[in-house]
């Protein structure tokens, strides 16, 4: 337990237990919506642009590579990004203020091809997450309807049911 890469493996490993049983719901969340200003720089991907985003529904990821639940739920996001990553409809960002150099090797490491991009902190300043990781999905008017923190397991029957729902709004 005291040697640092020990306990990153096992806190990985409880953290995907616990993201079986911490699944998302649509919600009503009140003055959270997207701002379609600005853009983030791409890692692994080309940079965005927010207006790009108008009439998608938009997955937004905030994580880092030193964040125990954030690396047990890279996994199930890597499946869910599979299946819709041709869906010109969902749109999906992970966003991290992780040294560029170290995300790239993780993504590499762990062959992992989910768009990341570097934020400051003031990419969509007006969600503020608190912790990570914390997940956010709108729908097409860029209304936030899911708000997750913690470790999920993304790839899962009840996640594609709401980007379902989300996608026939």
């Amino acid at each position: 337990m005291l040697i640092p890469k020990t306990r990153m493996l096992l806190q990985t490993q409880v953290q995907k237990v616990i993201g079986y049983f911490n699944q998302p719901r649509i919600e009503e969340i009140t003055n959270a919506n997207i701002m379609y200003r600005g853009g983030v720089h791409g890692i692994n991907t080309a940079d965005i642009s927010f207006s790009r985003l108008r009439g998608k529904v938009v997955i937004i990821n905030y994580w880092a590579t030193w964040c125990p639940p954030c690396v047990a739920e890279m996994p199930s996001f890597q499946e869910l990004y599979e299946a819709y990553k041709n869906n010109d409809e969902v749109v999906f960002l992970f966003l991290t203020d992780d040294n560029i150099q170290k995300v790239s090797d993780f993504l590499r490491k762990h062959q992992y091809s989910l768009p990341v991009y570097s934020d400051n902190g003031t990419a969509f300043s007006n969600l503020n997450p608190q912790s990570i990781p914390t997940t956010y999905i709108a729908n097409r008017k860029g209304e936030i309807k899911v708000k997750k923190t913690g470790s999920v397991q993304w790839n899962s029957k009840k996640v594609y049911n709401i980007i379902t729902e989300l996608l026939a709004d």
